[in-house]
């Protein structure tokens, strides 16, 4: 029932500024509606939003396997936030009256602090009417955040005094154990590459590469200056380059990076039958061990097995929570 009523104060809502989008030559001046593609709550996800968040966490064309990706996690992110903002109001249960008073007073805080911020309350005024919000829309806005912060703290405190948030060094030994490469890490180096097309006399192209290579290690030019200053083509920087077996880039790369020093630029080198390159050091970056007994080292294990325990614990309870908002269709709902 209250879907029908929903989507029909849609459709409804719709027909005025649909009645501009008839369909050329479709018979009867047939009308297009917006579409409904979720209800969370009491808020209803139309397909035209759907699409504007999409253009707006990815700008451009996309396959629509991405798009569908994309209007998933909104879906989800809105779900998230409903079920915070219904905890926090439940915290509120034992004295509403009390509790939506003080919502109040610090909505109305936070109103007062942005319109000092913007300057004046016409200009804010302006503002939201240009982005099509209204005073009601930024109350709202306002007290949601305010029930989710309230909700996320409550959630951390229980978490808090029930000691879950400990970390034995049993687990701190455990995750520097089984995460080496985050303490133990390889040299690497920058590299920008210059190429040079071989199509006929090699040896002139040689000479043009060795005109560059003495230009670039006297003069500060990037790649890209180079190359169109020389009629090369520009490779870019090859980035983080380690001399290790994962490391699957060309061994001419590898092996500069290990020996030169920041600054150094190659002679010209053979990089295939075809073409003949020049490389410049751009960054260097040390080999690094760091030992299990480093307090330093410690206490980023615990704050990091800290925080994974937080977001353990947050998506339980969302997960448990997520009954106590109406959602259409169940199947949107995160699993976790």
């Amino acid at each position: 029932m209250r879907l029908g009523i929903l989507i029909g104060l849609v459709l409804l809502s719709a027909a005025p500024s649909a009645s501009a989008q008839e369909t050329a030559g479709s018979p009867r001046g047939r009308r297009l509606f917006d579409r409904v593609d979720a209800i969370i709550g009491d808020r209803v996800i139309l397909r035209s939003t759907l699409d504007e968040e999409v253009e707006a966490r990815q700008p451009g064309p996309i396959d629509a396997e991405t798009r569908m990706r994309l209007r998933t996690e909104f879906v989800h992110d809105i779900v998230r936030e409903q079920i915070w903002i219904q905890h926090g109001k439940s915290i509120g249960d034992k004295a509403p009256a009390a509790f939506a008073e003080s919502i109040d007073k610090e909505v109305d805080r936070r109103i007062r602090e942005e319109m000092r911020e913007t300057g004046s309350f016409s200009l804010l005024d302006t503002e939201l009417g240009q982005i099509g919000r209204s005073w009601d829309d930024v109350r709202r806005r306002e007290r949601n955040q305010i029930l989710e912060r309230i909700a996320r703290g409550n959630v951390m405190t229980k978490l808090y005094y029930n000691k879950g948030l400990m970390v034995t060094p049993r687990e701190i030994q455990r995750y520097f154990d089984e995460h080496p490469e985050e303490f133990n890490r390889p040299a690497s180096a920058d590299v920008s590459w210059v190429s040079f097309r071989v199509r006929g006399d090699a040896d002139a192209v040689l000479k043009q590469a060795q005109s560059a290579a003495a230009a670039w290690r006297t003069q500060n030019m990037s790649s890209a200056e180079v190359a169109e200053k020389f009629g090369g083509v520009d490779f870019g920087v090859k980035r983080d380059i380690r001399q290790t077996e994962s490391d699957k880039r060309r061994k001419f790369l590898k092996t500069f990076a290990a020996s030169g020093e920041i600054g150094d630029v190659s002679e010209p080198i053979r990089t295939s039958d075809s073409a003949i390159g020049i490389l410049r050091l751009e960054d260097k970056v040390a080999a690094r061990s760091s030992q299990f007994f480093d307090p330093i080292v410690q206490s980023n294990i615990r704050t990091r097995i800290a925080r994974d325990k937080t977001d353990q614990w947050q998506n339980r309870v969302l997960f448990h929570k997520r009954r106590n908002v109406y959602v259409w269709p169940p199947t949107i709902l995160p699993e976790r």
